[in-house]
This record gives C-alpha cells, sequence and structure tokens, in this order.
C-alpha cells in the first residue's frame, strides 16, 4: 500500500554538543511507500555531500553523517521526506565547540610596579561555544 513518508522516531533528532574534531552522525528513522527523496539542509542551506559529509538513504532511513565536526557546522539541522503520497519532516539543533579564539587586542598593561602589573583585553571573537571561565596569561 502507497503512504506518505512517516519518521517513526523523536529519540534520533535530539539536540546535541560536539566536539570539534569528532564525528556525528542523525539517523532518521520512517516508513514510506513509494521511497521518499531525503533533504538534509543546516540553517536553511541545502547539504552537498563530500569527503567530511555523507548522507545516506536506504527503503527504512535517512542518515547524515560528518566524519570531523567543525565550529561553522553548529546550527539548526532539516530532513524533509517526500514521496508522491506527501512528505514529513523534522528538525534538531547541533552545537560544535572548540577552544575559543585568542582574546582581541588591544591588549593593555598598567598599574605598572617592579613585581605586578594589570592587564586588560578584549574577549575573543568566537568564545568557541560556552562560556569562557578563565585565560591563562603566558609570560613571553
Amino acid at each position: 500500500a502507497k503512504c506518505p513518508p512517516k519518521i517513526t522516531s523523536d529519540l534520533s533528532l535530539r539536540d546535541m554538543t560536539i566536539v570539534a574534531g569528532h564525528e556525528f552522525s542523525i539517523t532518521v528513522p520512517f516508513t514510506a511507500s513509494p521511497s521518499p527523496k531525503a533533504h538534509w539542509s543546516i540553517n536553511g542551506y541545502e547539504v552537498i555531500s563530500d569527503t567530511r559529509v555523507t548522507i545516506e538513504l536506504s527503503s527504512h532511513e535517512s542518515k547524515f553523517f560528518n566524519k570531523k565536526a567543525k565550529r561553522s557546522d553548529t546550527g539548526t539541522y532539516s530532513i524533509q521526506l517526500t514521496n508522491s503520497e506527501g512528505s514529513d519532516q523534522a528538525t534538531c539543533k547541533v552545537l560544535v565547540v572548540d577552544k575559543p579564539s585568542p582574546p582581541q587586542k588591544p591588549v593593555d598593561a598598567y598599574d605598572i610596579t617592579p613585581e605586578t602589573c594589570t592587564l586588560s583585553w578584549r574577549p575573543p571573537q568566537d568564545d568557541g561555544g560556552s562560556n569562557i571561565t578563565n585565560y591563562v596569561v603566558e609570560k613571553l
């Protein structure tokens, strides 16, 4: 019997946090007849497969696979399954965290004494996806 695509589990589409450099996948099980086409997008832009990102489609599931996450992969991931009978869609959020970028200039030193000084700088452009809790100051 013909039927429109129906995503059969919400468990596979949970929001996730991934460490940059690691792999991740999103598997979406479904029922449909005839087999649907799967369209994946990130922040509304269609996903194009390459050596790092692949999309697989079988008769019962579609799988998005990223073998090396980077910060720019952060976003809202959507899948739309469509066949001649209808469509279904689902989304999840992916946050890719990494070490933050360096603090921005200017770095200023003031209240300088022979033993101490006070330093100030502007926060980094990219916080790496989470709050900055401390800085490491190195003497050159």
